[in-house]
């Protein structure tokens, strides 16, 4: 009831923190982690609250998720390896052991169907002067460099922890197009001790585009609607108009919603230089729609709007 409770849970929580979690994470990432913060959050679809999108952990090197009632509800965590909801893939913690442990540039996010659910988080810096000085370095130290993303999920036994050939881990060979585009976006914005510089996160969101990744190919698009818009008296560039319409597409083709509903907005008012097409600009908002991209629901629900 917004009542301030009584701190119960870290008296409990430290010894696991500290003896368990800290320890394997430390092993497993290969650096002196700390824990920067943690919580227990709350799903409950009967509150309106089941689910939290696809998402980086953004100012983390690595976190640890914990289900604390996993056989009371269902659905639950995913990762996801691409822009399309369809690369999801439900983690099961039957199979996959206590607690999830991954790094910065795993996209993951919650679902849940049906109960409640309730799960610790914590985040861990890559060091102690990391976490006390808010910085994210491990972003721009891989931003250029190729690596193994790991998903990795923990043991029920300290033995089979500290096994050297752990046979839950999965490695995927991978340009850092994640690591390029987190810079990119802390460097638009200023953010975690990356100075603000548009031309620099333009530079990332490029590499990370031309490799594929469509967050960043949707990103690097309204970075250049952005900056097409302040060109020259107001006057776009012809090859920025195309080149935005041509990122869209690319993203949209890999299942981005957003980026299907941008497409469907262009085609509605005739943006970036594209003939008025209304048939067109439907299909685009009814992928999105089909997908619960609530914006595309609004448009197509309400008449007004293509009047």
């Amino acid at each position: 009831d917004g009542e301030p409770q009584p701190n119960t849970l870290t008296p409990v929580l430290l010894p696991m923190l500290n003896e368990q979690i800290v320890p394997f994470a430390r092993h497993v990432c290969g650096a002196p982690v700390v824990v920067a913060d943690a919580l227990v959050r709350c799903y409950d679809p009967a509150e309106g609250n089941e689910a939290l999108d696809a998402h980086y952990d953004l100012t983390s090197f690595a976190s640890v998720i914990i289900p604390l009632n996993p056989k009371e509800c269902e659905g639950g965590l995913y990762v996801q390896s691409g822009a399309s909801g369809e690369t999801r893939r439900s983690i099961d913690f039957d199979r996959a052991g206590d607690a999830l442990l991954h790094r910065f540039d795993v996209m993951h996010g919650v679902h849940v169907l049906k109960g409640k659910r309730y799960s610790l988080v914590v985040w861990l810096a890559e060091t102690e002067a990391a976490m006390m000085q808010k910085t994210v370095p491990w972003v721009e130290r891989e931003r250029d460099e190729s690596r193994y993303s790991l998903v990795v999920w923990l043991a029920e036994t300290e033995a089979a922890m500290m096994q050297k050939n752990i046979p839950w881990v999965e490695r995927e060979r991978d340009e850092s197009v994640h690591a390029a585009y987190l810079y990119a976006m802390d460097a638009k914005d200023g953010l975690y001790g990356v100075p603000k510089d548009e031309m620099a996160a333009r530079q990332y969101l490029e590499f990370a585009a031309e490799y594929g990744h469509a967050i960043s190919q949707y990103m690097l698009s309204l970075l250049l609607a952005k900056q097409g818009s302040r060109s020259e008296e107001g006057r776009w560039i012809e090859d920025e108009r195309e080149r935005i319409v041509k990122l869209l597409k690319l993203a949209s083709n890999r299942g981005l919603v957003e980026a299907h509903h941008n497409l469907g907005t262009a085609f509605k008012q005739g943006y970036y230089g594209l003939q008025q097409d209304y048939d067109v600009a439907r299909r685009y908002y009814a992928h999105a729609a089909n997908h619960g991209y609530q914006p595309s629901i609004e448009v197509l629900e309400d008449a007004s709007r293509w009047a």
